[in-house]
């Protein structure tokens, strides 16, 4: 009997045969990846920065020394941007397009360039404008005195006044004034110089400016002199008056010699045209006077009366003598008649 077609043995043989296999073959173990670290990474573009290997590898660059992204900290120095000097970082120097200069440069000092007062800029700016470097102390002004003068106490600098002509501060401030009724008239004066039973509003002791005749363009109108430019002063005659309520009456004055709140409609200063017995093309009728033509006046007794209500009761009258609004019909006014 043939042992290979024992079906224990086939088995047998099948085992040992794969046992033979996996020591001649080997097992290959999958090879592990790498734990994410951080690294310095120079990119296809040449910027180095940090990133992990993994990132790294993503962007196919390349691992480079750690020092090459490490960045030195700022340094503070002088820098001329487009001749203008100041402290600034070295990185923000490159950045504004500049370049360092001497420490010295940037240094603030009295600036001294012929024809020209002395002013305070960088030192650079000055040596290269020709100027002369001078210490600061020589572009501040000098200490303010009051000093005695010939037009009044005045600040001067210190050494433009005598010792001898110097005055209190005091007598150099300002002091507030108030308008002021004086024994010498109304007048502003230092307000501890007048009794606050005198102290007046501002505008009485402001100067009146009066009203002229001007050209405008809204044509010839009064206005303030101190509005009108002197090119364009007309004569009074040219701008016309105005009606005005004054203490003789409602009359035309010129606007400059009306104050506003007595200025009254024109109506009220036009004269009053009396009616007049008048023949016209509707017979003789009452009409104003300077409607009617000379040669067409009437006596009054040709014109018939009106019906008019009056104070003395509802009388007929001249129809001159009576307004429209107190016009009646005829027969208010006609007797009644008893049968």
């Amino acid at each position: 009997m043939n042992t290979l077609n024992n079906p224990y043995e086939r088995c047998l043989r099948y085992t040992m045969y794969c046992i033979v296999l996996l020591l001649v073959v080997g097992c290959k173990a999958d090879k592990p990846e790498d734990p994410p670290v951080s690294i310095c990474c120079e990119t296809k573009t040449g910027d180095a920065q940090y990133m992990t290997n993994v990132e790294c590898e993503e962007v196919n660059g390349i691992q480079v020394a750690l020092d090459v992204c490490e960045q030195a900290p700022p340094v503070s120095l002088c820098c001329e941007v487009n001749g203008a000097f100041s402290f600034m970082t070295n990185y923000d120097c490159d950045d504004a397009g500049g370049s360092a200069r001497d420490i010295d440069d940037c240094d603030e000092v009295c600036c001294a360039v012929e024809n020209d007062p002395n002013t305070l800029m960088a030192q650079g700016s000055c040596e290269d404008s020709g100027g002369t470097s001078l210490p600061v102390s020589d572009c501040e002004s000098p200490e303010q005195v009051c000093c005695d003068t010939p037009q009044g106490p005045t600040w001067l600098p210190v050494n433009g006044c005598h010792d001898g002509m110097i005055l209190p501060d005091s007598d150099c401030e300002e002091t507030e004034e108030v308008c002021c009724e004086t024994s010498a008239g109304v007048m502003f004066v230092p307000v501890d110089q007048c009794d606050p039973a005198q102290v007046l509003p501002n505008e009485n002791c402001e100067p009146v400016v009066e009203d002229i005749c001007c050209k405008t363009d809204q044509g010839n109108i009064w206005i303030p002199a101190d509005q009108c430019d002197p090119s364009q002063v007309q004569p009074a005659e040219a701008c016309p008056d105005v009606c005005c309520e004054t203490s003789n009456g409602a009359i035309f004055v010129p606007a400059g010699d009306c104050p506003d709140a007595q200025v009254l409609p024109l109506e009220t200063c036009e004269p009053v045209v009396e009616d007049i017995c008048c023949k016209t093309d509707q017979g003789n009728i009452w009409i104003p006077a300077d409607q009617c033509d000379p040669s067409q006046v009437q006596p009054a007794e040709a014109c018939p009366d009106v019906c008019c209500e009056t104070s003395n009761g509802v009388i007929f009258v001249p129809a001159g003598d009576c307004p429209a609004p107190q016009i009646l019909p005829l027969e208010n006014c006609e007797p009644v008649v008893e049968d």
